[in-house]
């Protein structure tokens, strides 16, 4: 019904008003999706959302975006999706576009577990219980992120959380029927995280979530609870006292099934003890304890459900993870020494020959660190952004330290400190690695310049002792 098209906007905004003055009137099946000109959004009473999307296509949109059911009150545009699998920026950018069509409206994108994603923009008519406001943020919880972190920096940190707040709501969504009061607590807390998120008290934000994936880890392994059957006079004794105990054979079944379920999650636990922090490690380790206890006990309930919790946790932290840097992918590929890795130290064997086995050490160490890839300013550009990435986490951990210090003695604060104090140690080890990276890869590109082109290649007319070119190479 209303899309973004690139030859008259005022025709869009026309018939965006006359969808959004609809939706005030009754729910309307919707989709939104990001376009290249713009956003396309489609909505109608009784075509389903899946129809729409097929439209939004059509009409030149990506694939992109959500789909739902829609409604308007006052000045706000609900939208609740069906899933929670859109970009987190999709509330910003919709709030964006409205206004560039000339529609000054607040936008909410509701989760199914309940919790809402707003744009971030402050509005009169929007109930602060709804979105979590201030008067949300516990009073033990850090303050507000630091002034100083960079725009990047803090987008990146905004989109981590927004993930990480969707993430928790579908396992919120997944544990209501099983624990309907703690589950509505967690949808508090994550309607409190989304609150403190619009607001940019980001380091609340993330403390907060923390709290509620612990909790939901420990709620997620609570057995379901047997259901009664009702009365049934045709019932035989055997029904009316349940399913008879599993044999050995069908019990040794059963283990090597949940055996190879915990199994399949063997490359993701991997992952996360390789690149993930202590603390998330830690969770990680406790869940695979507790299956491993459940199977020993035979207790194969539990260890069904725990193995389901390590599931969700592994692919929430591993998501939360920055991606796999620089010297993550050269150590991983340091044993495969490509063919002519030393062609440029050998080349200047004749004319130098303590010169040349000077760099060709230095080119074999070089490589341990950064690998046989070509040296290109954009990867020397982008190995300097690594450092910044790893520089702003160590800022931001070092800054929750401070503001923890200063609060209380107490168990939790010590067992908090020791906790953050570790991920310190493993960002500020991340940190090395990545100067590391830089180092080796400025110190080969000077070392290929000089042996290709410069003051040591076997053309240079420059007369330089041998001696002289050695200690110019291990200088």
């Amino acid at each position: 019904m209303a899309r973004t098209p690139t030859i008259d906007p005022k025709v869009v905004a026309s018939e965006l008003k006359e969808t959004l003055k609809l939706a005030r009137k009754k729910d309307l099946n919707f989709a939104l999706l990001i376009a290249k000109d713009g956003m396309v959004l489609e909505a109608h009473p009784t075509k389903g959302s899946s129809v729409m999307r097929r439209q939004a296509k059509a009409k030149g949109a990506g694939p992109k975006g959500t789909e739902g059911v829609m409604n308007v009150s006052g000045k706000t545009i609900n939208f609740k999706v069906e899933d929670d699998d859109f970009p987190g920026t999709l509330p910003k950018t919709t709030k964006k576009w409205l206004t560039s069509m000339g529609i000054q409206m607040k936008v909410l994108i509701t989760l199914p577990g309940g919790v809402t994603l707003d744009d971030g923009e402050e509005d009169e008519q929007t109930p602060a219980d709804t979105l979590g406001g201030a008067e949300d943020n516990p009073p033990d919880l850090p303050p507000d992120a630091s002034d100083d972190e960079s725009v990047d920096v803090l987008a990146e940190r905004r989109a981590l959380i927004t993930t990480k707040i969707k993430d928790l709501g579908g396992r919120t969504a997944a544990i209501k029927d099983k624990v309907p009061g703690i589950a509505a607590k967690f949808v508090e807390g994550l309607k409190a995280a989304a609150g403190q998120l619009s607001a940019d008290k980001l380091d609340a934000a993330a403390t907060l979530l923390e709290r509620i994936e612990t909790g939901l880890v420990k709620a997620e392994a609570i057995p379901d609870a047997p259901v009664p059957p009702l009365p049934d006079e045709t019932q035989t004794d055997a029904e009316k006292n349940g399913p008879l105990p599993l044999t050995p054979p069908e019990k040794e079944k059963q283990i090597e099934k949940l055996r190879a379920a915990r199994a399949e999650l063997d490359a993701k636990f991997t992952d996360l003890q390789r690149r993930g922090l202590p603390s998330s490690k830690d969770k990680a380790n406790q869940l695979n304890a507790a299956f491993n206890a459940a199977i020993e006990a035979e207790k194969l309930k539990d260890a069904a459900k725990i193995v389901v919790a390590l599931k969700g946790y592994l692919e929430a932290q591993i998501k939360a993870i920055p991606k796999e840097t620089l010297w993550e992918k050269a150590a991983a590929n340091s044993a495969n020494a490509a063919p002519d890795r030393l062609t440029s130290s050998q080349s200047i064997s004749q004319k130098f020959p303590g010169a040349s086995a000077a760099a060709e050490t230095a080119m074999t160490a070089f490589a341990d660190v950064v690998g046989d890839q070509a040296i290109t300013p954009e990867l020397m550009a982008q190995a300097k952004g690594e450092i910044k990435t790893a520089q702003d986490r160590k800022a931001a951990v070092e800054a929750k330290i401070k503001r923890l210090e200063a609060e209380p003695d107490g168990d939790a604060k010590t067992k908090e400190l020791g906790i953050l104090r570790g991920d310190l140690t493993a960002i500020e080890g991340r940190l090395e690695k990545a100067e590391a990276f830089d180092k080796a890869l400025r110190g080969k590109k000077a070392l290929g310049d000089a042996l290709a082109f410069g003051p040591l290649s076997k053309d240079s007319a420059k007369s330089i002792s041998d001696e002289a070119a050695t200690s110019l190479i291990n200088g």
